[in-house]
């Protein structure tokens, strides 16, 4: 019996085309981790003012809601932000367009084209940026 050497890779080089355009998108917060601390101590301050006039003016139950409005705006921040983690991996290469969506939760759906079959569309801002960025088959009369 001989012995199998390290030269019978039986196929296990694969070649892997250079990447022509590669890019990640992930969802736009206008609101940093540190300007959502000022904005829910300034939301409490303010919440809290508002209802210490109210039980010192007697109506006692308002300051409760006060309380209850900024949970509210917190849990609200807190699910947008949850959210966020959410982002698309858009890669070219000469034989393969591959878009990747991964939820928030992690859950991956993945698209393989072929680049000569499909069209990259794009919907461009001027202050902004790209905005929405689509897939649109070829062949359909354009």
């Amino acid at each position: 019996m001989g012995t199998m050497s390290d030269d019978n890779n039986s196929g296990a080089h694969v070649s892997v085309d250079p990447k022509i355009f590669s890019a990640i998108i992930t969802p736009h917060r206008s609101l940093s981790p540190k300007g959502f601390l000022i904005f829910m101590l300034c939301l409490g301050c303010l919440s809290f003012i508002a209802g210490v006039i109210s039980v010192s003016i007697g109506a006692w139950p308002v300051f409760g809601f006060f309380g209850l409005d900024v949970l509210l705006v917190y849990l609200a921040f807190r699910a947008n932000y949850r959210t966020a983690r959410a982002y698309e991996e858009v890669t070219v290469t000469a034989s393969e367009l591959t878009v990747r969506k991964v939820n928030h939760r992690g859950l991956v759906r993945q698209w393989t084209l072929n680049p000569l079959w499909a069209r990259l569309e794009r919907i461009v801002h001027e202050e902004f940026g790209i905005e929405r960025l689509f897939f649109s088959p070829m062949g359909d009369g354009s």
